[in-house]
């Protein structure tokens, strides 16, 4: 017994047969044409659903195996980038190939409301992009990327100039100050009193972010008229436009000269060799303001500080 076959176009173009009137029947040895052998079409009002079809993203049985048939979706989340501390906020963009919208999830110092992630301090924030499925897609594998937040830090100075003088980091933790290029063994604190004059600066650690502070120039004019072994020569004092240093009778090697006021404030810098016999050096200050002025010459432990007056 055959029944009429009826060709139809489902929603997805293609053709294909359907065992849709079974009322219409023939005998036959052999299957006549027009007819198929079975009636096992398990919805013959819908083209979309019939034994062998594809699934499909419509909730439906397609198939008629008795399961729903969904298929497969991924996200594509492309790499975060670092960012500063106070970067403020970052646009999501993550996406599904089913077109359905991405939910985010975040771990460490941020938050997130929709697709706009808000930074909230520095260190290591991780971003995973979902997609939960519905009748037709599956659930997708979640995608993560992770970025830093690297810190900003900043350096603020009491007791400028005085054998007090401490320097503050703006991170209450992951501190760790250095003298020039090299890590001060210990000095993990906020703050750090400076021991000498010198170049100093804070670098910042936080979840593996890091920042490094802008170098500042710690001048100790506090320490006293000739701290170091050796003398020095300053003259003419009141000065009026060429100061003359000597510096033949101090410890051989190269120092930093920095002419200061009274409030700590630099107005000349330069290097100067000391230790050969009568030596002299001429620096013009004929561009400074009347008043008080430290003239100071330091060289690691070795500092040197002489008040002069331009007039």
């Amino acid at each position: 017994m055959y029944q009429t076959r009826i060709l139809e176009l489902n929603t997805y173009g293609a053709v294909h047969p359907k065992a849709a009137d079974a009322a219409s029947t023939v005998a036959s040895c052999t299957q006549p044409a027009g007819f198929v052998a079975t009636s096992d079409d398990c919805l013959d009002t819908d083209a979309d659903v019939y034994p062998g079809a594809p699934a499909l993203p419509d909730g439906k049985d397609n198939d008629c195996d008795g399961t729903v048939d969904k298929i497969t979706q991924t996200i594509t989340f492309a790499a975060l980038v670092d960012v500063s501390d106070g970067s403020g906020t970052i646009a999501l963009t993550a996406s599904t190939s089913s077109l359905l919208a991405v939910t985010y999830t975040v771990g460490g110092p941020a938050t997130v409301d929709g697709t706009t992630l808000t930074l909230t301090g520095a260190g290591s924030v991780t971003v995973t992009a979902g997609q939960t499925g519905n009748e037709g897609y599956l659930p997708a594998a979640d995608v993560t990327q992770s970025f830093c937040v690297n810190p900003v830090p900043e350096i603020s100075v009491t007791g400028e100039g005085d054998v007090a003088m401490e320097l503050a980091s703006n991170y209450a933790t992951g501190n760790q100050w250095y003298e020039g290029t090299d890590p001060i063994a210990g000095e993990t604190n906020t703050t750090f009193t400076v021991p000498t004059g010198g170049t100093y600066k804070v670098v910042v650690t936080i979840d593996g972010c890091v920042g490094e502070s802008v170098p500042i120039e710690a001048l100790l004019t506090g320490l006293g008229l000739l701290s170091g072994a050796g003398e020095l020569t300053i003259y003419p004092n009141p000065v009026d436009n060429t100061l003359i240093i000597g510096t033949g009778n101090l410890p051989a090697g190269q120092y930093t000269l920095r002419i200061v006021d009274m409030a700590g404030k630099m107005y000349i810098s330069r290097k100067l060799t000391a230790g050969t016999a009568l030596q002299r050096h001429e620096v013009d200050v004929n561009t400074l303001d009347r008043g008080n002025y430290l003239v100071i010459l330091h060289n690691g432990d070795n500092v040197y500080v002489q008040k002069i007056v331009k007039q």
